[in-house]
């Protein structure tokens, strides 16, 4: 999931449009091309029922959305948010439609060499399946 996922945000003309190539797991290098966005499992969502793991997950997964403005932050946001609404099978993996649990800002501060970094981390859950 973790790879496709990647590569869904990468293929997404708005995602796209703005972060180019710029999205990883787990972290950004100050010198990492800016905007871009660093993705997080915070739950594994893994569903179970009495026979083992049914094979439809549902995880939770932070999207920080970074960019050297507001305005560019929200952008991303908002580019983010359409493609997670929507329903999308890429790779191995069977997307289902994602559902936003939380939102918040971020501030970042100053990094090296005085340029500003501003942070909208957006929680979703979406159940996906292995294909």
């Amino acid at each position: 999931m973790e790879e496709d996922l990647v590569a869904r945000l990468v293929a997404d003309a708005g995602v796209s449009a703005i972060v180019d190539e710029a999205v990883s797991w787990f972290e950004r290098n100050r010198d990492d091309a800016l905007p871009a966005v660093v993705l997080q499992k915070v739950s594994p969502g893994r569903e179970y029922s009495h026979d083992g793991p049914d094979g439809l997950d549902g995880p939770r997964v932070q999207f920080d959305c970074l960019g050297r403005t507001m305005d560019e932050a929200a952008a991303l946001k908002r580019a983010v948010l359409a493609c997670m609404e929507q329903g999308a099978t890429v790779g191995d993996t069977v997307f289902h439609i994602a559902f936003l649990e939380g939102e918040n800002w971020i501030s970042q501060g100053e990094q090296d060499g005085g340029e500003a970094l501003f942070q909208l981390s957006l929680d979703f859950i979406f159940y996906h399946e292995e294909t």
